[in-house]
């Protein structure tokens, strides 16, 4: 008898892409009290496109946004609900904006059991 492996719940792309939107709102809202801090996407799409080929399309897609539109349009499409909400999340570059604590600490509260 063929059955197919158990994925578990917290491996789905469900959830996944949920908590990648929550810790992308973490992000929003330290960019929204800090906006000098988009300059570490910057720097990390500089740093990026000298290793990695091909270069994706959403990272393309940020760069564009990152520089010629408003912060509060960064905002949006950072947290925007969507399908293509979520394929941008997936390839965001906002590594480095929230400290090795902060991640950790998002993580561990996002992935505690619920009541």
């Amino acid at each position: 008898m063929n059955t197919l492996p158990t994925i578990h719940p917290k491996l789905s792309h469900q959830y996944i892409d949920a908590r990648t939107l929550a810790m992308c709102r973490l992000i929003a809202d330290k960019l929204r009290h800090d906006p000098t801090l988009v300059r570490v996407a910057l720097r990390n799409l500089e740093r990026w496109k000298q290793t990695l080929q091909p270069w994706p399309r959403a990272l393309s897609e940020w760069e564009e946004i990152l520089e010629r539109h408003p912060l509060e349009e960064v905002l949006r499409v950072l947290t925007e609900e969507s399908e293509e909400g979520a394929r941008r999340r997936q390839n965001q570059p906002f590594a480095g904006v929230l400290t090795q604590r902060e991640r950790m600490e998002f993580l561990q509260q996002y992935d505690a059991p619920r009541a």
